[in-house]
């Protein structure tokens, strides 16, 4: 049916033309008429111009809602729908006659263009919140005209107060209480309105991914969208709006099933664009169930290996995988290069420990008079921190600020503050961190990150507090440096505030801050609540097991320590090379010979794990300890790898434990070459020979570290007075009461020794 011409809203005051425009307030003005008015928000809102323009197209057409108040000394009013262009495919009359039945007394529609399937009355019912009250005074009266549009059996009241619920959700949601604003929309999609009710589980899956529930808002976003009105004629999507469902399904739901719609979508036969393979390409990088292979087969099957952004998206992509080969071919076949792959070859080089190879390529970017962006700098920063080279580092400082870029850039800030603290310069990192004019959370939790990594906890602390105090919210990284903190200096007390902050938010539930709340209580002595913390984590990968099985072994508890390994390979998590030296060391602390023996030999047959250095050690004192210094000897002499002064040294404190001086004055003469400037291994050997009443070896050893200019490191201590960390160091008398201090350890030494 045609479209005949609708009269312009400037021509004829008693018309008005709705508008498209998103960002208006409310999408029409108001007909003198409030059953008009609602008729019309009803047509619009319900989402049926929107899916016109997908069915039919909208480039060249404009579509209007247009609604006439009745002329003087008429008795119907008129609701025209209307296009600019006559459409001659199916669908005009019948949505004329579905309009036509629903409309109520005083209404009529007179024509309509093609809008696809229109839909029912109670789907025009759920208008934008408060609109349909606004318009039509009160609550009753909007639900009279409810009635009357929708027809006979139609129930306003629980449309209305699906709507009232979902209101308050929304003002629940904008402060800040997002389970009230959750639990709101659900009592209203429990009441059943006649319609609208995708409108309802679209808001419901917003809050839901604000809660972190990303599976609830996965299934609303698939209702809302099954419920969603034309959802059934839409036959065929564009290779663009499959773009937009692989975005969505991997931020709500993950890689594998984005990749999945890839699938999916190719069995639809829809041909994919120039923008899906790098979108896809972006998703599954970082996970490594999805083979690139395949991906990379299907852009030589559609014929986009000759495009760049499809090329820099494989190189990126390869890099992150850290199949670097692959990843240089593809480099080195590119006709042209911007900086986006040499920076993602870059990137790929430091994640597998290149950091040379990524200095090579630097160095040809600026021999190619490639433009050296920020993003070049701080990967060029992270290989210097990567090899301990201040030096260099200092250099780039130098080149970027010669350059004649922004001095104080946030990005390059906090990379310059990351490089000097992982190159032991941490003074030099403060200051830097001083002189910025404007710092943000990144900057603020790279430099806790750099005192953490300079093995100065205290410092940590005093900036975390800063933080606070300066009104930063800390994130993840901030949060887990600190709880470092407390945990290598028996912060119990802070530490349990900053769990205390953490109730109130969702971070408890994250694996890697329940790592460290789990690492922290067990390193303060509260290993009970250390095991809670693990409970309550609902997810839970190798790590927060790892941390777990680590404090029980520290705390003797071989039994359960071993248990929850068992525990833990029952639940199909692998465990990692740390998780075995917690295994080992409690079984080693314990005695238990046979134990530690079986799980280091199933180490490599049973999960893949090659023993390092710190494994060797174990077992070395595990047999140390019990006596076994054959074992121990042998197990030295067929490791694959030259032993390390620890290894030598677990040996020398068994030799040491159980009176072998002559193995032990070998063993530890050895280590002594090994490591000439180890004041501690001098130490050790010291303790040997006072044990074994060799004066005169024990005065000649003193005398050789005198002469190396060593001295014997001295023992120190933290403890928390009052929520304030104090340092003891041995020997020390700076102390104001250093008299009193150790008056009173005497005192202590002297009870000791009488009830001991």
């Amino acid at each position: 049916m045609g479209c005949p011409h609708v009269p312009s809203p400037t021509r004829n005051k008693s018309f008005s033309r709705i508008s498209h425009d998103p960002r208006a307030k409310f999408p029409f003005t108001v007909p003198s008429t409030p059953r008009l008015a609602c008729m019309a928000l009803g047509i619009h809102s319900a989402g049926y111009c929107a899916a016109a323009r997908r069915l039919y197209g909208s480039s060249k057409t404009r579509w209007r809602i247009v609604a006439a108040a009745p002329p003087d000394g008429a008795t119907e009013a008129e609701i025209r729908v209307c296009v600019n262009r006559t459409c001659g495919r199916q669908g005009s009359r019948e949505i004329l006659a579905v309009l036509s039945s629903i409309c109520p007394p005083g209404i009529s529609v007179v024509s309509c263009g093609c809008l696809g399937r229109c839909g029912g009355g109670p789907n025009l019912a759920v208008l934008p919140a408060g609109a349909l009250i606004g318009h039509c005074g009160t609550a009753a009266k909007a639900g009279q005209i409810l009635a009357e549009i929708c027809g006979p059996g139609f129930d306003p009241r629980r449309n209305l107060e699906a709507l009232a619920l979902s209101k308050k959700a929304e003002n629940a949601l904008e402060k800040g209480n997002a389970a009230e604003a959750e639990s709101l929309l659900s009592q209203a999609i429990d009441l059943q309105p006649s319609g609208g009710v995708h409108l309802i589980y679209k808001s419901r899956s917003s809050v839901r991914l604000t809660m972190g529930d990303k599976i609830g808002a996965l299934e609303d976003a698939k209702r809302a969208s099954l419920l969603a009105p034309n959802f059934a004629q839409i036959k065929s999507l564009t290779a663009s709006s499959w773009n937009s469902i692989l975005r969505r399904h991997s931020r709500l739901a993950g890689h594998s099933t984005a990749f999945a719609q890839f699938k999916l979508m190719l069995r639809e036969g829809v041909v994919p664009d120039k923008h899906t393979f790098p979108l896809l390409l972006k998703i599954v990088s970082g996970h490594g169930g999805i083979d690139l292979d395949q991906i990379h087969a299907q852009i030589w099957k559609f014929g986009y290996t000759s495009d760049s952004f499809v090329r820099n998206s494989l190189v990126s992509a390869y890099a992150k995988r850290g199949r670097l080969p692959i990843a240089r071919n593809l480099f080195d076949e590119m006709p042209t290069r911007d900086p986006v792959p040499w920076t993602a070859l870059m990137r790929g080089c430091i994640q597998e420990s290149r950091p040379s190879d990524a200095l090579e390529l630097f160095h040809k970017m600026r021999c190619l008079g490639i433009e050296i962006d920020e993003v070049v700098i701080v990967s060029v920063l992270k290989c210097c921190g990567l090899l301990g080279d201040v030096w260099l580092g200092m250099c780039v400082h130098g080149f970027y600020i010669a350059c004649g870029r922004v001095k104080w850039d946030l990005f390059i800030g906090s990379a310059l503050v990351d490089m000097y603290s992982t190159c032991g310069r941490c003074d030099d990192a403060r200051r830097l961190f001083d002189e910025m004019p404007h710092r943000n959370v990144v900057t603020w939790s790279t430099m806790v990150a750099g005192y953490v990594q300079c093995n100065r906890p205290a410092d940590a602390l005093c900036l975390f507090h800063d933080m606070l105090v300066e009104g930063e919210t800390p994130n993840e990284v901030t949060i887990v440096s600190a709880l470092t903190s407390c945990a290598r200096t028996g912060a119990l007390v802070q530490g349990r505030w900053i769990h205390g902050c953490l109730n109130r938010s969702k971070l408890e539930t994250n694996s890697f801050v329940g790592t460290a709340l789990i690492d922290m209580y067990s390193k303060c002595g509260c290993i009970d609540e250390a095991v809670a913390v693990f409970n309550r984590l609902p997810h839970k990968d190798v790590y927060p097991w790892t941390a777990l099985i680590n404090g029980l072994a520290i705390h003797g508890c071989a039994a359960e320590c071993l248990d929850l390994f068992s525990r833990m390979i029952k639940s199909g998590v692998q465990p990692n090379e740390v998780t075995f030296i917690g295994v080992l060391s409690a079984c080693s602390h314990r005695g238990l010979v046979d134990q530690g023996t079986y799980h280091f030999n199933s180490m490599l047959t049973d999960y893949g794990v090659e023993p390092r250095m710190e494994h060797y050690g174990c077992m070395v004192d595990l047999f140390g300890r019990a006596g076994l210094f054959e074992e121990a000897l042998n197990l030295i002499r067929r490791m694959p790898l030259e032993p390390s002064a620890g290894v030598w040294g677990a040996l020398l404190n068994a030799c040491i434990i159980h009176r072998n001086y002559k193995l032990g004055e070998i063993v530890g003469q050895h280590l002594v070459k090994l490591e000439p400037d180890h004041s501690g291994r001098y130490a050790l050997l010291a303790n040997l020979y006072s044990l074994a009443k060799k004066p005169g070896s024990d005065a000649d050893l003193r005398k050789a570290m005198k002469g190396r200019g060593l001295e014997k490191m001295r023992g120190s201590s933290w403890i928390e007075v009052d929520s304030a960390l104090r340092e003891f160091v041995a020997t020390d008398v700076t102390h104001p009461e250093s008299k009193e201090i150790y008056r009173t350890l005497d005192e202590i030494s002297t009870v000791m020794k009488l009830e001991s």
